[in-house]
């Protein structure tokens, strides 16, 4: 988010925002929010992370973040590439980059959970 005024503008479309500070972030960010949260939603544990190190073992970095929680999604960024896959009965869900901070394609992701988790990133055409 980079700065709390994203905050402020996200909290006046839903009340209820659960943020992270990633590695970006300014210090006041850095000292509001934490580096990872783990919530549920309709009885799914739900872990959010920026993530951070190299993409080529992020899953792995993930995995390791969140070994004591055992969250049924977890929901990071970092790379800024779209990610969408089950992994050990996980969802890794990386909604990519709505601005132009991306190697690939610009997108945002959404999560559907009702009885199950439907997800999906969706491409931005330019």
């Amino acid at each position: 988010m980079v700065d709390l005024r994203v905050i402020d503008e996200l909290k006046s479309a839903c009340p209820k925002v659960v943020a992270v500070a990633g590695n970006m972030d300014q210090e006041a960010v850095r000292k509001k929010y934490p580096t990872k949260q783990v919530f549920e939603i309709s009885g799914y544990s739900v872990g959010l992370i920026h993530g951070c190190g190299s993409a080529l073992n992020l899953v792995e970095l993930l995995k390791n973040s969140f070994k004591e929680e055992h969250p049924d999604i977890i929901v990071f960024g970092h790379s800024h590439k779209p990610m969408n896959e089950f992994i050990d009965k996980v969802l890794f869900f990386n909604p990519g980059s709505a601005t132009d901070f991306t190697l690939e394609y610009n997108s945002y992701g959404i999560i559907e959970i009702n009885k199950e988790i439907n997800a999906r990133v969706i491409k931005i055409q330019k």
